[in-house]
């Protein structure tokens, strides 16, 4: 019978009752062959970079990859089979030494920079990358940046430098005066930090939407599933858009408030707070800014935030004997695939040499992209202020659209056609209502008090001043009284 106050025997674990060192050590000792280090932040991930025929790989500690090379390691060094518990106390050893003694390091997807040159991640077998910089472009074999690999990403081919942009126009359905808008939007796509514009292409059945789009991320961001539905809530977009670079969203019918307003912030650049897992209380906070495209049959940039950052395309029915089948486009495009990528990689160089020198008269919205997109143009084969003159008709064409869609905007739009105006938002609502029927008033869309009508009028200013009608908030009189200011400043189009 044993006593209270005997020692209590604990058994050793079975791998730990054998000669030599533990499994768990050995692993240990397997892990260390790779360099070990961390991303930024307190909560970085730990990675692991090895070596494999010749070349370097990243990979999260915690990942899939790298599990197989530190079991397939251990068993050809060791000629054993490690054991799950010996394996997961490895594994967090390891994490534990790259955040606490390993080396720091930003790490990418697809897309990104070092040293003044921007890198894009081939995603091939060699784990080559594009080296961009304002002298030009090469292939880069043993890069100093690092890349992750999230599963689902294609390889893209190794570019040609003897193609040029014309080569993009027979896989593209856009109008001839849309295309240097749609090539601009890709050069923008190549750069590690946006704001990036949105481009938004509609049609009807037939116009080839769901093909331009594919177009487009083959170019960027090749996947194996390019195509997705929309997102049910925010943490589902918050790992589509760590996983990959290009979002593309296809076939869409219309977007809520809050994905719409998600949109625009990874589009300019916001964070994002969501628990890591349903079941815990870890928060992950991911905060970035990723290129989206978006296609569907109907108008989706409808709210105004969302409008003033899309480039909206209104894509042409194919005539029945223009269409092609998709074996013969496809094989046509892997034909001209790399002289596109040479000649975009081309413009990308040409941006970044010419950025500095360029001053935009009048900054429009992304006012950052239009200074890249001017910055490229030398590249192209149209003229000098083609694309400020492109954007800004698309621009406004948008937000006209925008304004027609929103009841608000268009009554004040037509408050403004009226002279100037000046008032409370009190007085504003009345001034609203008298140019409303009572249905739409007892619609919930309609605002229905004076501070909810003048928020909704902020949100629609920028598209409002996009149409030549200024609105300002002020204060007048010694009791700073809170006014409207309501002008037509141009003509209307």
């Amino acid at each position: 019978m044993t006593g209270s106050n005997e020692p209590t025997f604990i058994p050793l674990a079975p791998e730990e009752k054998k000669s030599g060192p533990p499994q768990r050590s050995l692993l240990v000792e397997v892990g260390q062959e790779a360099s070990l280090w961390h991303e930024p932040g307190a909560d970085g991930d730990a990675y692991a970079t090895i070596s494999i025929d010749g070349h370097t790989e990243n990979y999260p500690i915690r990942s899939a990859q790298f599990r197989r090379w530190i079991g397939h390691k251990f068993f050809k060094e060791k000629g054993t089979v490690a054991g799950n518990q010996a394996f997961e106390d490895a594994i967090k050893t390891l994490e534990g030494e790259a955040i606490f003694d390993g080396e720091e390091h930003p790490v990418f997807t697809r897309i990104g920079s070092l040293n003044g040159k921007n890198y894009i991640d081939v995603g091939d077998d060699k784990w080559q990358v594009i080296e961009v910089s304002a002298e030009g472009w090469n292939v880069v074999e043993h890069p100093s940046i690092k890349f992750r690999r999230p599963a689902g990403m294609r390889a893209l081919p190794l570019p040609d430098m003897t193609g040029s942009i014309n080569d993009l126009r027979p896989f593209l359905n856009v109008e001839e005066s849309d295309f240097p808008l749609i090539v601009t939007i890709l050069v923008a796509f190549l750069l590690p930090q946006g704001p990036y514009p949105i481009p938004v292409l509609i049609g009807e059945a037939g116009t080839a939407k769901s093909t331009t789009a594919d177009v487009l991320m083959r170019l960027v961001d090749p996947r194996k599933a390019p195509r997705r539905s929309q997102p049910r809530e925010e943490r589902d977009l918050v790992v589509m858009a760590r996983n990959s670079w290009c979002l593309g969203f296809d076939n869409l019918s219309g977007l809520p408030e809050w994905l719409s307003d998600s949109f625009c912030r990874l589009s300019t650049g916001g964070g994002f707070s969501t628990r890591r897992l349903h079941t815990d209380a870890d928060e992950m906070i991911f905060e970035a800014q990723r290129p989206i495209i978006l296609n569907g049959i109907s108008d989706l940039a409808t709210r105004h935030d969302l409008a003033s950052r899309s480039i909206v395309f209104n894509l042409p029915v194919i005539p029945d004997d223009m269409r092609r089948s998709e074996r013969e486009f496809w094989a046509e495009f892997e034909i001209a695939y790399p002289l596109i990528l040479g000649a975009l990689y081309e413009a990308a160089s040409t941006a970044l040499r010419n950025v500095k020198d360029v001053v935009l008269e009048k900054a429009p919205r992304l006012a950052d992209f239009a200074q890249w997109a001017v910055a490229a143009e030398p590249s192209f084969p149209w003229p000098a202020g083609t694309f400020l003159d492109l954007y800004e008709k698309n621009r406004s064409d948008v937000g006209e659209s925008s304004l027609d869609a929103d009841i608000i905007g268009q009554t004040v739009r037509e408050i403004a056609q009226e002279g100037v105006w000046k008032g409370t938002a009190s007085e504003l609502l009345e001034a609203v209502c008298s140019k409303t029927s009572e249905s739409l008033q007892r619609s919930r869309l309609f605002p229905k008090t004076a501070s909810a009508l003048s928020n909704r009028v902020r949100r629609v200013a920028t598209t409002l001043r996009v149409s030549g009608i200024d609105v300002e908030f002020g204060r007048i009189g010694k009791d700073r009284k809170r006014i409207i200011s309501i002008r037509q400043s141009r003509p209307a189009r």
